[in-house]
């Protein structure tokens, strides 16, 4: 899995290719465990919210970006 980030909080233009391990090493405060909750987002959040959404009986394109956001806030509370 490829992961792009531009231009969000301290990821400027990170663009990393993920493995079944990968690991992230740098400076305190470089981004590192951003990176991995990005990941975690993406990989994780969005499928199961998207799993749920095609459940819900009034199914919506709009519907299932309000609940993207909603657990992207949780997972980045102070970020956006």
């Amino acid at each position: 899995m490829r992961l792009k980030v531009q231009n969000f909080v301290c990821l400027q233009d990170v663009d990393v290719e993920l493995n079944d391990i990968t690991f992230f090493i740098g400076e305190q405060a470089s981004g590192k465990s951003l990176l991995c909750k990005l990941y975690f987002y993406f990989r994780e959040v969005l499928k199961s919210e998207f799993i749920d959404t095609l459940k819900e009986e009034d199914a919506s394109w709009s519907f299932f970006i309000k609940k993207m956001r909603q657990q992207f806030y949780i997972l980045f509370p102070s970020e956006y």
